[in-house]
């Protein structure tokens, strides 16, 4: 489903940087990356929610569709925290990291 998403997101992408050139080029129009990730977020959310009315209205693809308006909303919560850092819950010791602890269990079944 998220490589799906993605492609959306790389097709709409397109669309809107082409749209913005336009505006620049021929109406004389400014842009700042405020605006343009706004509108670009707004689009996207949008053709998101078409597609997932759609796919929600059939019966073939119903559970796509319910799939998508999940991920949709996974989308529009605003992260908490920063990028990249997790925070470690006070009291619990911090856990390893999940390929080091596979590993040996991986390592014994080889053999």
């Amino acid at each position: 489903m998220w490589r799906r998403i993605w492609h959306i997101l790389a097709t709409l992408c397109k669309t809107r940087l082409w749209a913005d050139r336009n505006d620049a080029v021929y109406q004389a129009a400014t842009t700042d990356s405020t605006s343009t990730m706004t509108s670009f977020w707004t689009a996207y959310i949008r053709q998101l929610r078409s597609i997932a009315i759609r796919e929600h209205q059939k019966m073939s693809s119903a559970i796509h569709g319910a799939m998508l308006f999940a991920c949709i909303e996974l989308l529009e919560h605003k992260p908490c925290g920063s990028p990249g850092v997790l925070e470690e819950v006070p009291g619990l010791p911090p856990e390893p990291p999940a390929l080091s602890a596979w590993l040996p269990l991986y390592q014994r079944s080889c053999t």
